[in-house]
């Protein structure tokens, strides 16, 4: 397969208009066609070469360019105008587009000028590439040898110029516009002969995969031939292994992270990925890619999703858009889970936001399922012991102890209106997703302090986890002070582990509710004593936390919960967050939505915290 069968297809890039030089009495602007950025694409990273050797413009020499909406090339109501001159200036192509004399060239006309449009799209038709790798070395797709995840970069080095088009989208969202053309099939073609060029490079490998090459004819289907690009296939009939390629590897993924950034950039909030390892190394290998979407807005999203081929987003009415959601919403397209898992990853970005009170004094243990989960504390290890002279080692034993935790399912169901979805307003949407996030969290705070505050029986002892009889409540109540803190200090230094030596871990943390805050705050607080009697014991020893679920006089005291756990808090599978699934289909009210959140709290240990009822 030579690079030549990479050829045909026609391509969109997107460019900025500039309105400062809009002229009323021409009907005229200067636009920057293209500038040759780079674009990412699912084989690779495509550019354009910005030259006059390389830019085929014999069009405007014959007919001329043609201003359409949206690449819509359906009816000649989708004419806006056309490009009287093109010329090349700082590395980029311009163009003179002049508006037709039109009720819809007037309103595109009027919408440039008030500055409410300004995205430019080329279509053009690539005729030579020019492959090279993450290091310039120009390649041979019949020559070398090149890794199934090679970072390629697809080089247009002869192309020609067919039209531009007004779009309401931004730079490089060339996959939407794609979606959104008339009703041919030379961007399939182009796609396929794409993948045939990456198939090839797969298949001169097979020397490592040991993966035997397939005829040519069996890698697509008529399917594809006719209409659309499919995955290839690669099959080892000894190994029985078996790999895919689709061009829509990672699309789905990119415009998650897309409407997840849009929705949260709404209120302000600035997306960097997920917190976990896992989640944030998935949005960078994403994010690149991700940024031809940023712009889209939901009836874009969906229309591309469903390979929407009716008018153009410059010309569509509410009853287009109403009907690209109905049917985003209930076919078997993508965009159900672009939507839900832009809806989770907005939520948990939201959710995470604030710490709640009380994971500064529990700790967080997985739970794999609903079923009880047994919180073993074991005692230290065994005390080392002298080696007997005949060089005998004796054995330890240790104590362990246990309480039964479970996971508690919770939920509510919501709507996103249709007025939300059909008007963009991704505000509103973010409002719903804070509220719910801010919800949440109040809901486990309030969770952890109703058990906290009932002072939970611990299963190893039948007996409360503040009890006289654990050396941990005292004897009558009393302010915090220094020396009712250094009681609760002593008696925490006098635990013993399971085993019975002394923990001998200090208090890191003093709790108390509104009545005792301001007490609390001045005994931790670091002051410069004039004399000896008036230095602070506490300050840098103890933090201050406070919490309006503890709505009487008691203060507490904590050691690291790291160290002495003696409550837990956990979600299910890991999933530290709630989640939202869209169970209805698109309808009159909107879109339903359901959020679900699982989450444990309980009490295992009581040798970590001390309570003072207070006065």
């Amino acid at each position: 397969m030579k690079i030549r069968e990479l050829q045909g297809g026609k391509r969109f890039a997107e460019s900025i208009a500039a309105p400062k030089s809009y002229d009323a009495k021409a009907r005229t602007v200067d636009a920057v066609i293209s500038m040759g950025s780079a674009v990412q694409r699912s084989y690779g990273t495509e550019k354009l070469r910005i030259s006059p050797d390389a830019v085929d413009l014999s069009r405007m020499a014959k007919a001329g360019i043609p201003l359409l909406d949206s690449h819509n090339q359906r009816g000649i109501e989708n004419h806006l105008g056309r490009f009287t001159e093109t010329w090349f200036k700082g590395g980029a192509l311009w163009g003179r587009l002049q508006f037709n004399d039109t009720e819809r060239g007037r309103v595109a006309e009027g919408m440039v000028a008030r500055g409410e449009i300004a995205g430019i799209s080329a279509g053009y038709i690539v005729r030579d590439w020019e492959i090279t790798d993450s290091k310039g070395k120009r390649l041979d797709p019949d020559k070398d040898r090149i890794p199934f995840d090679a970072d390629l970069t697809f080089t247009a080095i002869r192309w020609e110029l067919l039209e531009a088009s007004l779009v309401t989208v931004p730079a490089d969202a060339s996959a939407m516009i794609r979606s959104l053309d008339a009703a041919s099939s030379p961007h399939a073609s182009a796609a396929r002969a794409r993948m045939q060029a990456r198939q090839r490079m797969l298949d001169l490998q097979s020397s490592f995969a040991a993966i035997p090459r397939q005829p040519a004819q069996s890698q697509f289907n008529s399917a594809a031939r006719a209409e659309s690009p499919q995955p290839t296939h690669l099959e080892n009939t000894e190994m029985n292994v078996r790999i895919s390629r689709s061009e829509h590897d990672g699309v789905a993924d990119a415009m998650s992270i897309a409407l997840t950034t849009r929705i949260l950039e709404s209120s302000g909030f600035r997306y960097e990925g997920p917190k976990d390892p896992a989640g944030k190394a998935h949005f960078e290998k994403y994010k690149d890619q991700a940024r031809q979407y940023m712009s889209l807005s939901l009836v874009e999203l969906a229309a591309q999703a469903i390979g929407w081929r009716g008018r153009g987003t410059f010309a569509m009415t509410t009853v287009d858009r109403l009907t690209i959601f109905e049917r985003a919403f209930q076919s078997t397209s993508d965009f159900p889970n672009i939507f839900q898992n832009a809806l989770n990853k907005s939520l948990l970005a939201r959710y995470t936001l604030v710490t709640p009170t009380y994971r500064e004094l529990a700790v967080e243990r997985p739970f794999k399922d609903f079923r009880p989960h047994p919180q073993v504390r074991a005692g230290e290890f065994p005390m080392i012991q002298p080696v007997q002279e005949n060089g005998e080692l004796r054995s330890g034993t240790t104590g362990d102890a246990g309480e039964n935790v479970s996971i508690t399912p919770y939920g509510v169901v919501f709507t996103i209106s249709r007025q939300m979805l059909v008007n963009d307003d991704l505000g509103a949407i973010d409002q719903i997703l804070g509220s719910a996030g801010d919800t949440v969290l109040i809901f486990e705070n309030d969770t952890f302090f109703q058990m906290f505050s009932s002072n939970p029986t611990l299963k190893t002892d039948s007996t409360a986890v503040f009890h006289s009889n654990h050396g941990n409540l005292a004897d009558t109540g009393a302010v915090p002070s220094v020396s009712t803190i250094s009681d609760a200090r002593k008696a925490l230094r006098g635990m013993k582990s399971l085993s019975g030596n002394f923990i001998n871990v200090p208090p890191a943390i003093i709790l108390a509710g509104p009545d005792q805050e301001t007490v609390i705050d001045q005994l931790v607080a670091t002051i410069t004593p004039t004399q000896y009697g008036s230095v602070n014991p506490f300050s840098g020893k103890l933090r201050a936390v406070s919490d309006a679920n503890i709505m009487d006089t008691s203060w507490y005291v904590f050691s690291d919960p790291k160290r002495i756990p003696c409550f837990i808090y956990g979600f299910l599978n890991g999933s530290a967050g709630p989640r939202t699934n869209v169970h209805e289909p698109f309808g009159m009210q909107g879109v339903r939505v359901s959020l679900e959140h699982d989450f444990a709290v309980g009490a295992i240990d009581f040798r970590g915290a001390f309570r003072n009822p207070g006065a």
